[in-house]
């Protein structure tokens, strides 16, 4: 009997532990949960390209080749290119041309700085956002004289010194990053067709007492650092909308719509 005993307790206990175990497992479920999880966001490398993908879009995000003429492609395992990511063509110094092709929207911060050898650049009208830095340290851009460069649609720098008021060209649709920054700039008018304010793109613009928007720009497309230490001209014009901002003096942080 008690040898009886002692069998049904060692299964009980075996059956106890075999259920915590079960308990305790990963729920398949989970387990494609996590895969799922993976797959959304995968990457890899496309001819001379490092990218990252979604289920809709692509960022090129490392170019891996030796130079010369360079052409990004449309698409990658089927889906769009849209964006080119930060420093991915960073001092890629043997690069002399480049072509991006209609559909990316994004150009990130110093994408192609310090590109020395980089005289050709075709950007297509769907870009409307370009970060701090991209073609700095460029033949392209050494080789354009004083004053505001567009590149595309997008209002990309200001470059050499500026002390009069700016308007920029209808049909722009970006302002870049630090396109302005610190320029002694007393007025600017933005057009209606101007989607993108990029950050520090008036940072730090002290002598700036007028802002004319003649569009509506969304709260996304205005970067929260666009007029950096410029006080709150940001949320005046998001929450006024259309028309004119000043402030009474360069001192002041607070602008009113007139």
């Amino acid at each position: 009997m008690k040898s009886k005993n002692l069998l049904l307790g060692i299964l009980a206990i075996t059956l106890v532990f075999g259920m915590m175990a079960v308990g305790c497992g990963e729920d398949p479920a989970d387990e494609n949960n996590n895969n799922n999880n993976n797959n959304n966001n995968s990457g890899g490398t496309y001819l001379d390209f490092t990218y990252t993908e979604t289920a809709n879009a692509v960022t090129v995000t490392k170019y891996n080749g030796d130079g010369g003429s360079v052409v990004v492609p449309v698409q990658i395992n089927g889906k769009p290119v849209t964006s080119i990511g930060q420093s991915a063509f960073y001092g890629k110094a043997g690069i002399t041309g480049v072509t991006i092709p209609d559909g990316v929207i994004t150009i990130g911060r110093t994408a192609f700085y310090g590109c020395t050898s980089l005289a050709s650049i075709a950007v297509p009208n769907s870009v409307t956002n370009i970060g701090i830095g991209v073609f700095s340290q460029t033949a392209w851009f050494n080789s354009k004289p004083n004053g505001l460069i567009y590149i595309g649609k997008v209002a990309y720098q200001y470059k050499g010194t500026v002390n009069t008021s700016i308007t920029i060209l209808d049909g722009t649709k970006g302002i870049a990053g630090a396109a302005f920054a610190s320029k002694d700039i007393p007025s600017v008018t933005i057009p209606n067709s101007v989607i993108s304010i990029e950050t520090e793109a008036f940072s730090n613009c002290s002598s700036l007492t007028s802002v004319t928007f003649q569009g509506a720009i969304t709260s996304g497309g205005f970067n929260s650092n666009a007029f950096e230490y410029l006080g709150d001209l940001r949320a005046k014009y998001l929450a006024g909308g259309i028309g004119t901002y000043t402030r009474p003096n360069t001192t002041s942080t607070t602008w009113t719509k007139s």
